[in-house]
């Protein structure tokens, strides 16, 4: 029966996985900020910093850049590295909760892993979030393994080389690795010929990270505008709001990005972590290490702490869970059955959030859905039509270009705010142009103020409205603005 249920665990999770990817739906502003990166810069490029104040690693960049040379720039080439990496997730969660969990907690972990809606998204979503959370299993899985290694020559540049590679594919894994390295000296440090070794693999580690900074990460860290879109998930100034910043970011990330019941999520992480110590008290440390290494980096505005920038450690978390409602029931009288009704309970919220989420891929409302109103404006537009694109849809619009390409020369709109004035001189810059389409997508709404319906209305003040085609999320306006109505 367990084997059953943990072969239909794993089917779950592969199936809303593919759900969300074979919908193909539009790629969003952050998609398409990253996409249009990948698909107009040469190879080259992608080691520069990027446009649209984004951030990726360099070596999921270049694995990107290398499909679209050999299976083109489609939304389908571009999420499958994250969906290869979503689905190695689940079954790697399979081999490494046997390995470092109790036989008990084993099913628990895969499933909650197979249905974590974080983990589903972001396997159908052109970010590194799936590679994240894909490389710290891996480096768990390479950290047990070097402390059981002999270190021989061959395994030293072995070890060394996997490390290496890290941190390239995922900027979390830094903490990790930083973590590691000194657990592993520290618990050495009476065996001369381990520590030698130990440390040409440590170097190797450190050689890449630090390369790795001067070529991409310095340019992420002196990014203004990208520090101050996630100011929010930084440490506040002094000690009382700290520590209860600190709290509230604990708690938030049971419920965002590991899906889960906070009060419940936390309660038996802390179980967990304790028998993990239990068990195997050096990658106890690790993981302990891990978390303060991402702290020092929140405490020093490198790397906010929330949502989807913590979906590295989800997998972690939800072993621990696993682990922890196993250890609590193992206690209780009739503990099989106990078990049985709380890993339900568990598993009900992340349950019912993957079967929402599996009704959305197949028939719910996708934001930024432009590349319907793309394809329309190509269908009708004329030649001679002039085109003008809000500044909110300019990366969408760069790729879609691209890839579906067009008649339609396009204008970039003005970044107005909700400035009346400043939205009318750009429709007077059009006016006398004929016939011209206006496109519309990720629109910002500040104070209840709508960017799209000032616009519209300056539009409406100074040309005739030929026709218009919208999405739940897009829309596209054909004008008449060869006079000035006024």
């Amino acid at each position: 029966m367990r084997r059953w249920l943990t072969v239909t665990a794993i089917s779950a999770g592969i199936v809303l996985r593919l759900l969300g990817y074979c919908r193909n739906r539009s790629l969003w502003f952050d998609e398409a900020a990253v996409a249009t990166n990948i698909v107009e810069r040469p190879l080259s490029g992608l080691f520069r910093p990027l446009e649209f104040h984004q951030g990726a690693p360099v070596g999921f960049l270049v694995v990107e850049k290398l499909l679209t040379y050999l299976l083109g720039p489609s939304e389908f080439v571009l999420r499958l590295l994250p969906l290869f990496c979503g689905l190695l997730v689940v079954f790697l969660t399979a081999r490494m909760a046997q390995l470092y969990i109790d036989q008990s907690a084993v099913l628990l972990a895969i499933a909650l892993v197979a249905l974590n809606p974080s983990l589903i998204y972001y396997s159908s979503e052109v970010k590194q979030y799936s590679s994240d959370a894909l490389t710290t299993l891996l480096l768990l899985w390479m950290f047990v393994a070097l402390a059981q290694s002999d270190l021989s020559a061959k395994k030293v540049f072995a070890f060394g080389l996997m490390g290496a590679a890290a941190v390239w594919f995922s900027h979390p894994a830094a903490f990790l690795l930083a973590s590691a390295a000194g657990i592993c000296l520290v618990s050495t440090r009476t065996e001369w010929q381990r520590f030698i070794r130990l440390a040409f693999v440590l170097g190797m580690w450190a050689a890449s990270f630090l390369i790795l900074y001067f070529v991409s990460l310095r340019h992420l860290a002196n990014d203004i505008a990208l520090l101050d879109f996630w100011g929010q998930y930084f440490p506040p100034h002094g000690f009382a709001h700290t520590v209860g910043w600190l709290f509230d970011v604990f708690a938030a990330s049971f419920r965002d990005p590991a899906g889960l019941a906070v009060i419940p999520g936390m309660a038996f992480f802390v179980v967990g972590v304790a028998v993990l110590f239990r068990r195997n008290r050096r990658l106890g440390w690790i993981v302990c290490g891990s978390c303060i290494a991402t702290l020092l980096a929140a405490f020093a505005h490198r790397y906010p702490l929330g949502g989807r920038l913590l979906l590295f450690a989800v997998p972690i978390i939800l072993l621990l869970v696993a682990e922890g409602v196993a250890a609590v029931c193992a206690r209780c009288p009739r503990g099989k059955l106990v078990h049985v009704v709380i890993a339900c309970l568990v598993l009900a919220l992340p349950l019912l959030n993957a079967i929402r989420g599996g009704a959305r891929s197949v028939s719910g409302i996708q934001r930024d859905d432009i590349r319907p109103v793309l394809e329309y404006v190509n269908a009708h537009a004329s030649p001679a039509d002039g085109g003008y694109v809000y500044f909110q849809a300019q990366p969408q619009m760069r790729y879609y270009s691209d890839v579906l390409g067009g008649r339609v020369k396009w204008k970039l709109g003005s970044d107005c705010g909700a400035d009346a004035t400043c939205y009318a001189k750009d429709v007077d810059s059009l006016t006398g142009s004929g016939r011209t389409w206006i496109v519309l997508s990720h629109v910002l709404i500040r104070d209840k103020t709508d960017d799209r319906a000032i616009l519209v209305e300056e539009l409406d003040k100074r040309g005739r409205r030929l026709e218009e085609f919208s999405t739940h999320s897009a829309h596209a306006y054909l004008y008449d603005l060869g006079r000035d109505k006024r």
